[in-house]
């Protein structure tokens, strides 16, 4: 299940950073748009911005288990990092982030986000540690051919 919260970022040429489910778990689902300045919350808390609960690995997920902050850098571009706080991992590119410190990153567009890993607790941080079927891999995305006339993306380019 997941659940989506209306946010919304778009940068100068009308485009918006989302995050684009991959994988093979991945469904036809609304995409979480990333907050341009402020934070969302990724975990199976109830305070959670964007709700993630595994179907297969119980509580694979923390209740709060990353945050990804989205701020205006020199020449006002949207800017976004992620803040790993799950105890099971966050990956970058299936680099495992670190827990409590080199916990942070800043995200490129292209960059996968996966959430947890079963075999987290023997993965050092830093490691490559690829999960190509995990349920929770994104994408760092720009949804092309937005107006604010539509909730949903004409296209979605990676």
């Amino acid at each position: 299940m997941i659940r989506i919260e209306a946010l919304s970022s778009k940068d100068k040429a009308g485009s918006m950073k989302v995050l684009k489910e991959v994988g093979a778990y991945a469904v036809d689902i609304s995409t979480p748009i990333l907050k341009e300045e402020g934070s969302v919350s990724v975990g199976r808390g109830p305070k959670a911005d964007f709700f993630l609960d595994s179907a297969v690995t119980l509580r694979l997920i923390s209740r709060i288990h990353a945050f990804i902050t989205g701020f205006k850098g020199k020449d006002s571009t949207p800017t976004f990092t992620i803040l790993n706080n799950g105890l099971n991992g966050t990956y970058i590119n299936d680099i495992k982030m670190g827990y409590l410190t080199d916990n942070k990153c800043v995200l490129q567009q292209g960059d996968k986000i996966t959430f947890g890993h079963p075999g987290c607790a023997s993965i050092e941080a830093g490691e490559y540690a690829p999960q190509d079927d995990s349920e929770f891999q994104f994408i760092v995305s720009k949804q092309v051919a937005w107006t604010p006339e539509l909730s949903a993306p004409l296209s979605v380019e990676a």
